[in-house]
């Protein structure tokens, strides 16, 4: 699904983001279908780090990922930017004037869902 739609969205005008990634499968997917659109790819690499009562199935640190793999894993691929760092509070400056076609929320969380989905949904 996240294959098709992205590259659906290919042809539109605006870049895409996904945020989580863990190891970049999801990401990956993406790019074999993005083409030449520029991707913007944000996480901590640390695991999860909001998890609370709204979250019974995740515990902190869950899905920590080597950031140094998941570059190799993905460094094929044009227009790629991997950003680390918390979305939207700490990363979304580089992108926060940029037009999306595509928007993949990969996290996990209540707060991360939350943030992602202010900063995309205007």
């Amino acid at each position: 699904m996240v294959y098709s739609v992205a590259r659906a969205q290919s042809t539109m005008n605006g870049v895409m983001a996904e945020v989580g990634m863990y190891q970049g499968a999801s990401a990956k997917l993406i790019c074999e279908a993005k083409g030449d659109t520029e991707f913007h790819i944000f996480d901590i690499f640390c695991g999860l780090h909001d998890t609370n009562e709204n979250d019974p199935l995740f515990r902190q640190n869950d899905y920590s990922a080597a950031e140094g793999s998941v570059r190799k894993y993905l460094s094929k691929y044009p227009h790629v930017h991997i950003h680390k760092g918390f979305f939207p509070a700490d990363t979304s400056d580089v992108v926060r004037d940029k037009k999306f076609s595509f928007a993949s929320l990969d996290v996990d969380t209540y707060a991360s869902t939350r943030d992602s989905l202010e900063f995309f949904y205007p």
